[in-house]
């Protein structure tokens, strides 16, 4: 996690540029390895010292971290609660398009773990909450529970799918999309 800062008055200017450090990152990370970018890297495209990045992360872990959160954030915004929700077809799309090269490339370390699992609680809670507020809930022939799992684990292979096929075209993606959020909903609510 990033570093803490006591006061709070401080504290709008330091997301600001942590948000700056990570946006830096991401531009790197588009065309850059992981393990080939360094802290001194990200502070050039950031416009910053050194001192500036170690006032706000130990070092790129701690910054992926962060992001890692930013990035699942972004997946499914918390405005979002109900997964019949039109947007989050729309955002599910246009997160796949934004970050494809970006999580490709994470994807090849470690901390494709850490967004996994972000990942996961994000799809399984907000498929739940739908399940469970839907009107027919109780014609299913299982708990709630055990379908959010089975449609969090097909959503997430499918998030792969879309972002390893070079050969898919932006629209392709978005139609896609489209129809696996549509089949969830029809599973959803009845």
């Amino acid at each position: 996690m990033p570093k803490e800062f006591s006061s709070t008055k401080r504290i709008h200017s330091q997301e600001r540029k942590r948000d700056s450090i990570w946006s830096a990152f991401l531009i790197l990370l588009e065309d850059i390895p992981l393990e080939k970018i360094s802290v001194q890297d990200i502070c050039d495209k950031a416009l910053i010292h050194r001192t500036t990045f170690y006032n706000h992360f130990y070092d790129v872990y701690d910054l992926i971290s962060f992001g890692t959160q930013k990035l699942t954030a972004s997946l499914v915004p918390a405005d979002i609660s109900d997964f019949t929700d039109e947007r989050v077809s729309e955002n599910l799309s246009n997160f796949i398009i934004k970050y494809r090269k970006i999580l490709l490339n994470l994807q090849k370390t470690s901390f494709v773990k850490d967004l996994l699992d972000s990942t996961d609680v994000i799809f399984e809670s907000r498929i739940f909450n739908t399940i469970k507020n839907s009107k027919d809930v109780n014609t299913l022939n299982f708990p709630p529970e055990l379908m959010a799992k089975f449609i969090r684990a097909g959503l997430k292979e499918m998030l792969f799918v879309w972002l390893e096929s070079p050969y898919l075209e932006n629209d392709e993606i978005k139609a896609q999309v489209d129809e696996v959020i549509g089949v969830i909903k029809k599973i959803c609510i009845k």
